[in-house]
């Protein structure tokens, strides 16, 4: 059994045979929601939805939002993508990820940086052996963290 949860964005229903079947889908998602008894939704409904398929709907309940939005929040396995919790799953990870992303470039960039600064005679060691690798490190360092303070400049 699959649990949906979501904001109603379009509503349906047509005959077919001799019987009526009622269509929905939720906001973010192209997948219709079916069943032959009429659920009386409307657009901007907030509802969970349980069932074998999008097809075999055994239970609508009308949640408040903030239901679908702390539940989207509190996913942790990542939801199907034919279910409308994946986008919003997807949105929230996307951004988490943004971050890192943001700082793994800046840091291959201020290595790139360092290293021609080497090559160029720009930046010197230094004499002593031990404090090589440390000086390396901090001017990576200090150079990422300039990177990130002007890609933020540049956001605003």
């Amino acid at each position: 059994m699959s649990e949906w949860m979501g904001e109603v964005s379009k509503v349906n229903e047509r005959d077919w045979g001799s019987k009526k079947i009622y269509s929905w889908q939720f906001k973010g998602s192209a997948i219709w929601f079916r069943c032959a008894e009429d659920p009386q939704l409307v657009e901007g409904n907030h509802i969970a939805i349980e069932g074998d398929t999008p097809n075999k709907i055994e239970r609508i309940e009308h949640v408040a939002p903030e239901t679908i939005k702390k539940a989207a929040k509190e996913q942790t396995d990542v939801p199907p993508t034919s279910s409308p919790d994946y986008w919003r799953w997807k949105q929230i990870h996307d951004l988490e990820r943004q971050a890192y992303f943001d700082w793994r470039d800046a840091r291959a960039d201020a290595t790139r940086i360092v290293c021609a600064a080497l090559d160029n005679d720009v930046l010197s060691l230094g004499q002593k052996k031990g404090l090589k690798l440390d000086i390396l490190i901090g001017q990576i360092k200090e150079t990422t963290l300039q990177l990130l303070e002007r890609n933020n400049e540049s956001d605003s």
